[in-house]
């Protein structure tokens, strides 16, 4: 019974439609698969961890810099403020020389003596020339002894200079110590020995009336250096240092003295000391020296070259509540220097300018104590270019780091496409390109294209990279064995045996069903063979049966006509049978035959 064409036509154009959709979506699967998905792997994921690692080295080397960069900036403000320490250290330690100086030559008594010596021997000779009109009178005979001393002492009583604080007094020349004759502050002084232990006021502890009556019996006259009581309005004040000049009258054994005290020689040198400090400068005159006292609980202003209204005044303001704990900046440096001597104060103070003064800008002053006067010298600077400076310094840093991080950027991202194509060209080109073959080639063997599969493999080029070289050498054998092997059933469904299936190991199982099925076939060939004898022979003995038959009815043909041509029309038919069977007979010969060759 044939088939509808058209059932054949819509039976031949559904695998055909079917095996293109497979080809297609295999096609796409490789692509994907060896196309963007491994060298995306390959490829990408590298370039992307380059470019990260390159990105996180250039991060800690960028934070080095800045590291660095700060440490700059904190060891330029360092040694700023070093380098303003040490020039505020050597101005005021320059100035305090320069008052000590003027201390130390204004307290010995070659500076005294130079200085006052002169006057107060004038004032000695003035008061000895009085003396002498009393002794020549006595020597004229127009008075006593007694009257001319008396004279002469009420004129030296009323004896004064320097504006009433300077006087002369006498004494005698009494061993072991002498008589006051004659002393116009303390008159109660006058006839009494003078060997109080008060009176031991020489710097080497001595009896100072001793000490004239000495420098009297050697030399004539001489200066002395003591201390004694200083007049003043409302009495006495504590012993002072005081130099005085002595003359011998040999006449009357009379010492005649005068002194001069040597706070007012060091008031005269702390004038000197501060108008100095007024005048002179430093830092091309934008630096200059204050003077303040000790006073508690706030000290005074002795001078100030910028601000002279400050002079004497209480610094109580509290606009002078500047130092960064908001304490008083001029008791701090009281503070530092009687804790230290000397040392640094830091606050905010106006700065002055060209139109007047400007904001409040953070200053670093040094002061030192002057002990003798009391006196805290000190001089500052303001730190506002150490600010400048630091921020200068910071921009650079950060502009020079902006550049640095663009540049690791940019390297990086140039490291990420040399190493992209590097793994490209070295990497994925030579695992990529092989794998996608491969994958087609497996593909085909999914859809069955065993031909197809084993020619793609065999025109691929063999793989540089080790394990697809091996992979490339299995999938050739395999697709060889396959091919084979199809063409062993395709000889089979021919009916040729003669093909030998090979069994590559015991693990192959395609290989062994395909003997079993071979062995299966043959056995089956054989059966069928036996089969046909047998039928052949039935055939035959049908035959016979059938010639007698016909003989006989031959003879009772007259009677049996229908009957004879029953038989005739059967044994036509088992003549066909015969035929039949002797053909199948020799085909199953030769199967079996060519089977048994095949198998052995």
């Amino acid at each position: 019974m044939e088939q509808d064409p058209r059932l054949l036509e819509h039976s031949e154009e559904i695998p055909a439609t079917a095996g293109s959709s497979n080809e297609e979506r295999n096609s796409r699967m490789v692509t994907e698969i060896t196309g963007r998905s491994l060298s995306r792997r390959l490829v990408g994921l590298p370039a992307c961890l380059i470019f990260a690692v390159a990105m996180i080295l250039g991060s800690v080397v960028a934070w080095q810099t800045w590291r660095r960069g700060v440490a700059e900036i904190d060891q330029l403000e360092q040694n700023m403020l070093e380098n303003r320490k040490k020039a505020l250290e050597k101005q005021v330690n320059l100035a305090w020389t320069i008052v000590n100086s003027n201390f130390q030559r204004a307290s010995t008594t070659e500076f005294i003596i130079a200085r006052f010596g002169p006057r107060l021997q004038n004032v000695v000779e003035s008061a000895e020339a009085l003396i002498r009109v009393q002794i020549q009178a006595v020597k004229a005979g127009r008075k006593d002894v007694r009257q001319a001393q008396k004279a002469a002492i009420e004129q030296l009583r009323s004896l004064r200079y320097a504006g009433g604080s300077g006087y002369v007094w006498v004494n005698d020349m009494g061993e072991p110590y002498p008589k006051m004759v004659m002393h116009p502050i303390v008159p109660s002084l006058e006839g009494k020995v003078m060997d109080d232990p008060k009176y031991n006021c020489t710097p080497d502890g001595g009896n100072l009336f001793q000490a004239f009556v000495k420098v009297c019996k050697t030399k004539g006259a001489g200066f002395v250096r003591y201390k004694w009581p200083k007049p003043a309005k409302d009495g006495l004040k504590e012993e002072t240092p005081k130099l005085s000049f002595v003359k011998l009258v040999p006449e009357w054994n009379w010492v005649i003295g005068t002194g001069v005290y040597v706070d007012d020689v060091m008031r005269e040198a702390r004038h000197q000391a501060l108008d100095v400090l007024r005048n002179i400068g430093w830092d091309g005159g934008k630096g200059y020296f204050w003077v303040n006292d000790m006073s508690e609980p706030y000290p005074k202003m002795v001078m100030h070259p910028t601000v002279p209204s400050l002079e004497g005044k209480v610094l109580d303001d509290p606009k002078y509540n500047c130092t960064p704990d908001g304490g008083n900046l001029f008791k701090e440096s009281v503070k530092v220097c009687k804790a230290k001597g000397a040392g640094f104060v830091r606050y905010k103070w106006p700065k002055p300018a060209k139109d007047g003064l400007t904001k409040e800008t953070p200053k670093l002053s040094f002061v030192r104590l002057f002990k003798p006067y009391g006196w805290v010298i000190g001089t500052g600077v303001y730190l506002d270019d150490i600010e400048a400076a630091v921020n200068r310094q910071t921009r650079q840093i950060r502009q020079e780091l902006i550049h640095e991080l663009v540049l690791i950027g940019l390297l990086s991202f140039s490291a990420a496409l040399v190493g992209a194509f590097l793994l490209y060209y070295f990497v994925a080109k030579p695992v990529v390109n092989p794998l996608r073959t491969m994958f087609k080639v497996v593909a085909a063997l999914g859809e069955g294209a065993v031909s197809r599969a084993h020619e793609l493999i065999c025109q691929m080029q063999v793989p540089r990279v080790d394990t697809l070289r091996k992979l490339h050498g299995i999938l050739q054998t395999m697709t060889a064995s396959f091919l084979e092997r199809i063409n062993s059933l395709s000889a089979m469904g021919k009916g040729d045996f003669t093909n030998e299936v090979k069994v590559l190991s015991e693990a192959d199982e395609f290989g062994t069903a395909m003997v079993n099925v071979r062995r299966n076939l043959v056995q089956t060939l054989e059966t069928l063979l036996h089969v046909s004898h047998e039928v052949k022979e039935g055939s035959l003995q049908l035959e016979s049966a059938s010639t007698a038959l016909s003989q006989l009815s031959t003879e009772q043909a007259a009677s049996v006509e229908e009957i004879n041509s029953s038989l005739t029309e059967v044994s036509g038919q088992a003549r066909k049978n015969s035929e039949s069977a002797g053909q199948m007979a020799q085909l199953t010969r030769d199967a079996s035959g060519q089977a048994e060759s095949g198998y052995q």
